[in-house]
């Protein structure tokens, strides 16, 4: 393609109907919908690459996604055309006009995933498809906050990786995370450099483990030095986590 521009697109999306974002052989993906309804008005003419993988079921509120073609378009018109062409589930709500040297996955400094728990004896069937129903028990929140507080810094995440991933460097960064209580919802939100495939997941799952007390807070610190995989048992279900953000550089993007 000569003469090329390149679009930085925002998307959010409910996860449910789809294996993430990646293409799959076992079910549509984001990426698959998105060329879909690239190909309606640009043609050929253009590619799309994304800024992270999510797992299937998994939301988005602030995904990144690159967009290259030689197509002239203001970013109005951008989103307007894809979502005319996307399923309602799929939302391209921002388009910014990028540098050559922007990747989305390679120019990103970090992400902010939510994980949402709805804590109680009955659940609400309006927000269930975007939040974990806990009514075991309720959950220390006050305890769970103190556990998290261990994984933040720079740490090997062996333990809380599935063994699934496929990569060798295990080492990975948290900002912050911290779990709060709004009502009957426990937010779990973590800002890192970079995730494993499922990290965020097992960190819920042994969060919710701390807080039912079947766990003590500094166990997480003794499991994440072990980086033993086998003692981080607990996976939290994927409809309650959404990756709300991927930060880059201010003026990079």
């Amino acid at each position: 393609m000569k003469d090329k521009k390149h679009y930085k697109l925002t998307i959010a999306y409910d996860g449910r109907n789809y294996c993430g974002w990646q293409l799959q052989k076992n079910g549509a993906s984001i990426h698959e919908m998105l060329m879909k309804a690239g190909r309606a008005f640009l043609h050929d003419d253009f590619s799309i690459t994304g800024g992270s993988r999510t797992d299937s079921g998994v939301h988005a509120l602030g995904y990144v996604a690159l967009l290259v073609t030689s197509h002239r378009l203001d970013s109005y018109r951008i989103c307007r055309a894809f979502n005319a062409h996307l399923p309602k589930d799929i939302v391209v709500h921002k388009s910014e006009n990028v540098s050559e040297s922007f990747h989305p996955r390679y120019s990103s400094k970090g992400k902010y995933y939510r994980y949402t728990i709805y804590n109680d004896e009955f659940p609400l069937p309006q927000y269930m498809p975007y939040s974990y129903y806990y009514h075991h028990k309720k959950l220390n929140v006050a305890k769970m906050h103190e556990a998290a507080q261990f994984l933040v810094g720079e740490h090997d995440f062996k333990a809380f990786s599935s063994k699934k991933t496929s990569v060798n460097n295990t080492i990975r960064t948290i900002y912050s995370c911290s779990v709060t209580l709004d009502y009957k919802y426990i937010y779990i939100d973590i800002k890192g450099n970079g995730f494993l495939y499922n990290m965020v997941r097992i960190i819920t799952g042994m969060l919710i483990e701390v807080g039912r007390d079947k766990l003590e807070a500094n166990d997480l610190k003794k499991i994440l030095i072990a980086k033993d995989r086998s003692q981080a048992t607990k996976t939290a279900p994927a409809n309650g986590l959404t990756l709300m953000e991927i930060y880059y550089d201010e003026g990079e993007a």
